[in-house]
């Protein structure tokens, strides 16, 4: 089962100590640890962008029992050009209730996915 949970706007911006995801309003330092790999962690300090990396539209899916995708949290950001990154959150943030999430990059792309159903439905 696949189930959309939340969907917005994100910006990733780049300040002088670390990258930052913001998703809506809420903002997530990203963080790379040698040894454990990327973090989410939730972060209620303002942060002033020095450069803008990405930006456009996201989404938060909830997967269980779907044999094509991994069951955790897929978070999925839209590049551009019908083009989506997808990350595997897990733990249970973002929007869920831990302030630390450690995400792996994957090319599993639910988004794509269903771009691909609808644009085949049209044809």
């Amino acid at each position: 089962m696949i189930k959309a949970v939340q969907d917005g706007k994100y910006r990733l911006i780049e300040t002088r100590q670390a990258k930052v995801l913001f998703l809506d309003k809420t903002a997530y330092v990203w963080l790379a640890i040698p040894g454990i790999g990327q973090i989410l962690e939730l972060s209620r300090s303002p942060h002033k962008a020095d450069h803008i990396l990405a930006q456009g539209s996201y989404r938060i899916y909830d997967v269980e029992d779907e044999p094509r995708f991994s069951t955790h949290k897929h978070l999925e950001l839209f590049l551009g050009e019908g083009q989506w990154q997808g990350y595997l959150i897990l733990s249970s943030s973002p929007a869920g209730y831990k302030s630390r999430s450690r995400i792996v990059a994957t090319t599993e792309s639910i988004a794509g996915l269903s771009q691909l159903k609808s644009q085949a439905t049209r044809t």
